[in-house]
C-alpha cells in the first residue's frame, strides 16, 4: 500500500512538474512524460508510473477531443496492436522487480527515452515501424510512464495536427492498458489512484495555459534544454537508488 499522506511542499512541487508538462504537451503535441517523469520521481517515486499515468489520462482526454478530426484510423490501429503485447510484457518485467531496483529501471528507461529522442533517425510510416513503435510504447510506457518517444520517430515528419491527433489516442488507450497491467501486479489501486487526483489541478491549468503560450513555445529549440533536463534527472534518479 502506497503512502498518500504526502508533505504540502511535495504537493505543491508535483503539481507544478505535471502542470509544467501539460502545458508543453498540450502546446507541442509532446513532452507530458519527458518533463514531467523525471521531476516526480524526485520529488516522491510514488508519483510514478501509476499516479502520472492516470493523472495524464485527463490531459489526453482533451488533447484528442481538440485533434479529433486528424486522427488516421488505420494507423492507430496498426499501433495499437503492438501496444497491447508490450504492455504485457512490461507487466511481467514489473512482477519481477525488485522494489528496490525501481529507481533504476525509472532512470535507465528515461535515459533510453532521451537517447531515441536525439537520435534524430527517420523510420518510413507503415504497418511495421507503426507496430514496433507500439509495441516499445507499451513497454516504455507502463514501466516509467514515458512511452512517447518510439511515437515520435515514426510521426515526427507529420503535421502537427496529425501528430496531436494519433499520438493522442494511442497514449490514451496505451494509458488504460498500462494501469491494468500495473493493477494487476499489485502496483496500481486505489491509493494510487487517489495520488494521481492530486495531481488533476496542475494537469488543468497546465493545459488551459498552453493556448496563449503556444506562440512562444518553439519546439525546435526548447527539446534540446527538455531533453538535457530530462537527462539529469534520470541519471540524479539512478545515483539516489546507488548510492
Amino acid at each position: 500500500m502506497v503512502d498518500t499522506q504526502l508533505q504540502l511542499w511535495q504537493i505543491l512541487a508535483a503539481n507544478g512538474a505535471i502542470g509544467l508538462g501539460a502545458l508543453i504537451q498540450s502546446a507541442t503535441g509532446f513532452g507530458m512524460g519527458l518533463v514531467s517523469v523525471p521531476l516526480l520521481a524526485l520529488i516522491d517515486t510514488a508519483l510514478i508510473p501509476g499516479p502520472f499515468i492516470f493523472s495524464a489520462i485527463f490531459q489526453l482526454s482533451i488533447m484528442v477531443f481538440q485533434n479529433r478530426r486528424n486522427i488516421v484510423r488505420n494507423q492507430a490501429m496498426y499501433m495499437f496492436s503492438g501496444v497491447l503485447p508490450g504492455t504485457i510484457l512490461a507487466g511481467w518485467m514489473l512482477g519481477r522487480l525488485q522494489g528496490e531496483a525501481m529507481g533504476t529501471v525509472f532512470g535507465v528507461t528515461i535515459l533510453v527515452a532521451v537517447v531515441m529522442s536525439c537520435w534524430g533517425i527517420r523510420v518510413p510510416l507503415g504497418r511495421r515501424s507503426l507496430w514496433g513503435a507500439g509495441t516499445l510504447c507499451g513497454i516504455m510506457g507502463t514501466i516509467s510512464g514515458m512511452g512517447g518517444p518510439p511515437l515520435i520517430i515514426v510521426y515526427q515528419d507529420e503535421p502537427g495536427p496529425r501528430i496531436r491527433g494519433n499520438l493522442g489516442i494511442v497514449f490514451l488507450f496505451s494509458s488504460l492498458f498500462s494501469l491494468a497491467a500495473l493493477s494487476r501486479n499489485g502496483l496500481f489501486d486505489f491509493h494510487h489512484a487517489a495520488l494521481g487526483l492530486l495531481l488533476i489541478p496542475g494537469i488543468l491549468t497546465g493545459t488551459l495555459l498552453a493556448p496563449p503560450f503556444a506562440r512562444f513555445l518553439d519546439s525546435d529549440h526548447l527539446k534540446p534544454v527538455l531533453l538535457f533536463l530530462t537527462a539529469m534527472g534520470a541519471v540524479a534518479l539512478i545515483l539516489r537508488d546507488l548510492l
